[in-house]
């Protein structure tokens, strides 16, 4: 019953991710054509070339970072990229409001200048190239999610390999391969090709001593499974924590203004 819940457990934040995913490509598939933007002209749906639309304005942090990263790399030439923006961050938290003044005003310019350069976009963009855009946008946030799902899956298994977890044993054919490859002088994939011819004309007799071993293998894996699954709780603590900490580093601090 524990295994059960754990096993749940594990299942959760993967639901979650997934039914976002299917919201993003509902959504994405269900966009109408006939989508009307006030004030937009109609153009053709799939010739029409899009203007590159006017970057945002680079946040005063940002602009800080950019300006100050160069001195604290010398500065902090043996720590990490991480440990050196998490400084940086502390630095600009503690930083009195008139010497922020600087980054805040070239912010301010470049809002300006932005909000001149999105008004003549907005002139040129057509309702359909909208709604292309608008389609382009929900296929890239779905996948972002689908790399985020596969990059925690691996992040999980490193940690859970780390922690002793068992690999699944070779079947009998696998065996049977493993023993040509390094017995045999041609390439890989010429092996894999005549082991697989040889296996299939082998009698059970022949097969017997693969199969045996296969089976042995595998009442191993089962028994190592069993013990891993009482350390599966420690293994997904360790996982979280280090989660934790990538989380943490990745957050920006943002001063009222720049929201």
């Amino acid at each position: 019953m524990a295994a059960l819940t754990r096993f749940i457990g594990f299942l959760k934040p993967l639901t979650a991710t997934h039914s976002l995913i299917t919201r993003y490509s509902c959504a994405s598939a269900n966009f109408h054509s006939d989508v009307s933007f006030h004030g937009r002209k109609p153009g053709p749906p799939t010739t029409s070339i899009i203007p590159h639309a006017p970057k945002r304005p680079t946040s005063a942090y940002t602009l800080y970072i950019k300006e100050r990263m160069a001195d604290l790399r010398k500065e902090n030439a043996m720590s990490k990229v991480t440990e050196i923006m998490t400084a940086a961050a502390a630095e600009w938290k503690k930083m009195p409001q008139e010497e922020r003044q600087k980054y805040e005003d070239m912010h301010a310019k470049l809002k300006e200048a932005y909000k001149l350069k999105k008004e003549e976009w907005d002139e040129k963009v057509t309702s359909v190239q909208l709604e292309q855009m608008e389609q382009a946008k929900l296929l890239e946030k779905e996948e972002k999610i689908k790399r985020k799902i596969k990059k925690i899956n691996r992040d999980r298994e490193r940690v859970y390999s780390l922690m002793g977890k068992p690999k699944r044993p070779p079947h009998s054919f696998n065996l049977f391969l493993k023993e040509r490859l390094t017995l045999g002088t041609e390439s890989p994939k010429e092996i894999l090709i005549k082991a697989g011819k040889e296996w299939k004309t082998k009698t059970e007799e022949e097969k017997r001593p693969y199969v045996e071993k296969a089976k042995i293998l595998s009442k191993k894996y089962k028994a190592e499974s069993q013990a891993w699954l009482e350390k599966r709780d420690e293994a997904d603590k360790v996982f979280e924590i280090e989660q934790a900490k990538k989380n943490e580093h990745s957050v920006k601090p943002k001063s009222e203004k720049d929201k």
